[in-house]
């Protein structure tokens, strides 16, 4: 039976026709819900797995994928959320946790010689400094039209700058 893989609530299946589907890019975000619940450690297994089923997806020769994008996680704002030592759901969603997940995810990329066709789009930087757009006054972790304009436009150059 096909293993199961969840990071943050989603699964995917172990088989290969999950992994590729039948499109060329695959957009994984994989990270900021481990941040606030996961144990890394899982977490860094988990991710080095999910990362070996997308490269056999854009290997194997009957499989439409392409390239892989993997998401780091977006930065946190504590600051913007006062009820943050009062709400166990949250409390966890640091600064330094969201460092070593994404610390986690390029480790595992630079080192798996993954094919130049798996890249980590680096979300990470841009919104370290943008507690100034959230998407809503005490929302610590969702940003604002500007700042998801900017990822958006991180993101389609990462996947679209090689062709």
């Amino acid at each position: 039976s096909p293993q199961s893989h969840h990071l943050y609530g989603k699964q995917l299946k172990g088989d290969d026709r999950d992994v590729s589907a039948t499109t060329k890019t695959l957009i994984l975000n994989p990270g900021l819900w481990d941040v606030a619940y996961g144990n890394l450690d899982v977490y860094r297994r988990e991710f080095r797995r999910l990362l070996e089923l997308v490269r056999g997806g854009i290997e194997r020769e009957s499989s439409p994928l392409e390239t892989a994008a993997f998401l780091s996680a977006t930065e946190v704002h504590p600051v913007l959320y006062s009820a943050l030592s009062n709400d166990p759901r949250k409390q966890y969603m640091t600064k330094p946790r969201v460092e070593l997940v994404n610390h986690i995810q390029r480790a595992a990329i630079h080192s798996s010689l993954a094919s130049r066709s798996i890249k980590l789009v680096d979300l990470w930087n841009m919104t370290r400094v943008r507690e100034d757009d959230p998407l809503e006054r005490m929302d610590m972790r969702h940003y604002g039209a500007s700042t998801v304009r900017e990822m958006t436009v991180q993101l389609l150059y990462s996947i679209c700058s090689d062709r």
